[in-house]
């Protein structure tokens, strides 16, 4: 929709939480006062009944839901952790699904204090934007809206998280490669400063910041099958840790595994459901791992 000479894009923002929900308006309005080219609309909801009357009345493009969205007839004054603890029915599972049926071109962000994995789980769905309010601003959020109506593109974030062992060749050439690619690749130190105390907490405050995984696996341990006292190539145990986290984290669809090739090298074998290519030296999991980037939503050529 055209209005004062700008494109202007609707937002509908559903939360029983009235102070954060003003905050997070007041950031996304921000936006109108540094931008030319369009302005964003904000509609507000407070309950479930309001949110589905605001679907069947309008169009929107962007849609910030909460999780554990809660009835006004639910009076409980519990934080979302000890809610999600309680036999306390959340709407916002049920009103993703409502969207779904009745707004489907919308962009639906996930949001909750409740941390990114319980998010996921609650909404079981891949293709949604998750942030959890402890770890991501107000601010922060509305940095991620500009940039979806600045790029138009699907996904807001553009942060691979890379996992790595002691190849620090097969390492630096995947990080040129994503940044080719016009991606940004974050390695958990990053994380792990500012009062994060245990790499557990880093791993998933990170979390809530990428889009994707790629775990490269290069032959780091050397193991011994006591039973066939055969000797075989592995890689570290916090790689594996961390792919199998991540796979919780993200999905299995969005976790890209890179090996390095050796005729005697173990995989992880409970793992299943998770892109692995051959790291070869003719540079052909280049092609891999882009087509499984686009699969995964990146907006790359």
């Amino acid at each position: 929709m055209i209005h004062n000479n700008k494109f202007e894009y609707k937002v509908l923002i559903c939360d029983d939480n009235e102070y954060y929900i003003q905050r997070l308006s007041n950031a996304i309005s921000r936006i109108n006062y540094k931008n030319k080219s369009y302005s964003l609309s904000i509609t507000l909801s407070v309950s479930p009944e309001d949110f589905i009357k605001n679907i069947q009345n309008y169009t929107f493009d962007i849609i910030i839901l909460d999780v554990c969205l809660r009835d006004t007839v639910d009076q409980a004054t519990y934080s979302d952790y000890l809610r999600s603890h309680l036999i306390t029915h959340y709407y916002g599972n049920d009103l993703y699904h409502y969207v779904q049926k009745h707004c489907p071109e919308a962009f639906v962000f996930a949001l909750s204090n409740l941390p990114i994995n319980v998010i996921r789980a609650e909404f079981n769905n891949s293709d949604l934007q998750y942030f959890c309010k402890t770890d991501t601003s107000p601010e922060k959020i509305s940095s991620y809206i500009k940039n979806y109506f600045d790029t138009k593109r699907k996904s807001i974030l553009n942060n691979i998280f890379v996992v790595y062992g002691h190849n620090k060749n097969m390492l630096d050439n995947v990080n040129k490669f994503i940044k080719q690619l016009g991606l940004n690749s974050v390695d958990l130190m990053e994380y792990s400063p500012g009062g994060i105390r245990t790499i557990f907490d880093a791993l998933n405050t990170c979390a809530n910041s990428i889009e994707c995984a790629i775990v490269l696996l290069s032959g780091d341990d050397i193991v011994c099958n006591t039973h066939t006292m055969t000797m075989t190539y592995r890689a570290r145990q916090n790689v594996i840790f961390e792919m199998g986290l991540f796979s919780g984290f993200l999905g299995r669809d969005k976790v890209i595994v890179l090996y390095e090739p050796h005729e005697k090298f173990e995989f992880p074998s409970d793992i299943v459901g998770i892109f692995y290519h051959k790291y070869d030296n003719n540079n052909e999991w280049k092609k891999s791992v882009k087509s499984d980037l686009k699969k995964v939503g990146f907006n790359i050529n």
